[in-house]
């Protein structure tokens, strides 16, 4: 419920949905998903002056771009898409598959089919934002060290970065590597198109009213029984 009250009610529902998903695929593998960066965190901790940066796009934004860009009727069927994956059965076999970059770029391109949007949006985007944070911090903190190793006598070390990525992100963020990427757009919330809200305020008004029309009966019904009968 507090997603929901500080997310919306679409966003709160998506939110609440994703992590059910995510619970889904815990008990199928027997293991939590994510399991590369809680070792990262791990290894981050072990190592002496080591930094570590969170440098994805927020999971709100992304998540809030990508139902801004669906229209109504397709938020319900990727709802839908969501709610029929927890019958899902996961076996060994797949998961090696999902280790394919050939079969990630195949489940994307199917997805992009009903969702033309989608696959930018959770992917091509992300990939943009995370060249541009890796580019990024390369340079400030390489500016910083030499600044700092100009006024000693030691040696010159380089500067380590390790970037753990989801595999399917890999390609696009070499492939952006160096380019003079914009992220202003990629963590912009785009107004929701006229029709979504038009519906969805029909939705919340006839629901309120449902709620409003329910209570009235509700205490009606108990007022006569307790009124006095004259």
């Amino acid at each position: 419920m507090q997603t929901i009250k500080q997310s919306g009610l679409v966003h709160g529902i998506l939110h609440v949905l994703l992590l059910s998903m995510s619970a889904h695929i815990t008990r199928e593998l027997s293991m939590a998903p994510g399991g590369e960066f809680r070792a990262a965190h791990k290894a981050s901790v072990e190592v002496e002056q080591c930094r570590l940066i969170l440098g994805d796009r927020p999971i709100q934004i992304t998540l809030q771009r990508a139902l801004a860009s669906m229209t109504f009727f397709q938020k319900l069927k990727f709802f839908y898409h969501i709610l029929i994956s927890h019958n899902s059965k996961i076996t060994q076999e797949d998961v090696e598959k999902c280790k394919q970059k050939d079969l990630l770029e195949q489940l994307l391109a199917e997805m992009a089919g009903d969702f033309p949007k989608l696959s930018k949006i959770f992917v091509d985007e992300r990939d943009a934002y995370m060249a541009h944070a890796l580019h990024t911090l390369l340079l400030r903190q390489t500016e910083s060290k030499r600044e700092a190793w100009s006024r000693t006598n030691c040696a010159w070390q380089p500067l380590r970065v390790v970037a753990v990525v989801g595999i399917g992100h890999m390609p696009g963020i070499e492939a952006r590597w160096g380019d003079d990427i914009n992220i202003l757009p990629l963590v912009e919330i785009p107004p929701q198109p006229l029709s979504s809200r038009i519906i969805g305020g029909t939705i919340r008004l006839a629901f309120w009213g449902t709620v409003g029309y329910c209570t009235y009966r509700f205490g009606r019904a108990i007022y006569t029984r307790i009124s006095p009968k004259f």
